[in-house]
Order: C-alpha cells, then sequence, then structure tokens
C-alpha cells in the first residue's frame, strides 16, 4: 500500500512539469521506450530526447526535494 501511494505521488509531481518534459519521463518509464523509439515518435534528435529526460529528471527531484522539506503544497 505504502508503495503505491509513494508511486501516486511521484507521478503527481510528474504531471506538473511541462509537457515536453512529462512526456519523456512517461514514454521511457510507463512504455520503456528508448531513446531512439522516443526520438523517432517525436519526431526529435536524440541528443534532444538526452536534454529533456535529463531536465525533466533533475526538475522532479527539485520538486520531490522542495515537498519533502514542506516547500510546496498539493
Amino acid at each position: 500500500m505504502f508503495d503505491r501511494m509513494e508511486t501516486r505521488h511521484i507521478w503527481i509531481n510528474v504531471m506538473k512539469l511541462p509537457l515536453r518534459y512529462r512526456e519523456v519521463l512517461l514514454l521511457e518509464i510507463h512504455y520503456q521506450l528508448s531513446i531512439q523509439e522516443m526520438a523517432k515518435m517525436l519526431d526529435v534528435a536524440e541528443g534532444t530526447i538526452k536534454s529533456r529526460l535529463h531536465r525533466a529528471r533533475k526538475r522532479l527531484s527539485t520538486l520531490l526535494q522542495l515537498e519533502s522539506e514542506g516547500g510546496i503544497d498539493d
């Protein structure tokens, strides 16, 4: 039960991200697509996908950290 609550909490924060970051995280984590598959699907360069994934993970980490410190309310 706690694992589901934590997973739900993370996905709530994923949905707060801008679309370009949200979509690459969803494609990677939920659909388990490779960088090459995402690049082809979104019609962007592989380097763009790598950058978006890096930035998305960083923003998500910041959101979760701020929330755990009590800096953001849901």
